[in-house]
């Protein structure tokens, strides 16, 4: 349900599977902005919930800080609406880049590619999000320039 599990599973696995993952992670990623406000979505996003752990890149170690100081209110808000995956501790990774990625997606640039379905900005920050996470640079590097054809930026 995380962009861990899309990435280690999406070898092999239909893509309505993965589809699937990526809306429940968009939902509780929208939840997720609500809980901590304007001042810090645009700063943070969420990685990965498992195994009692909730993950959230932030852009600098501040914005770590400003999580551990609201870390019951937010764990206590998680499991109340996803009793189904109940967590317990709040990690950070610190991602520099998380807050630039995150603010190129406004719904003002999404623009349909020409020979292509249509895209949301939400797509084309998830996979700004993945690549972050992935160690091959050519893969990080296709993941970028597929965003930004969803985005509309990238012609072929």
């Amino acid at each position: 349900m995380t962009i861990h599990q899309i990435m280690r599973c999406a070898q092999g696995t239909e893509l309505a599977d993965l589809l699937g993952i990526a809306r429940t992670l968009h939902a509780r990623q929208q939840a997720w902005e609500a809980w901590v406000g304007k001042e810090a979505r645009g700063h943070m996003h969420l990685l990965d919930w498992q195994d009692g752990t909730l993950w959230v890149g932030v852009s600098s170690g501040t914005w770590a800080q400003w999580l551990r100081l609201r870390r019951d209110e937010l764990l206590a808000r998680w499991n109340r609406h996803y009793a189904d995956s109940p967590v317990t501790a709040l990690r950070c990774r610190v991602q520099p880049r998380l807050a630039t990625l995150l603010r190129q997606t406004p719904a003002s640039q999404n623009k349909r590619p020409a020979n292509g379905p249509a895209s949301s900005p939400e797509a084309a920050a998830a996979l700004r999000v993945a690549a972050l996470m992935v160690e091959d640079p050519q893969l990080a590097g296709a993941m970028d320039r597929l965003a930004r054809t969803l985005e509309g930026k990238l012609r072929y």
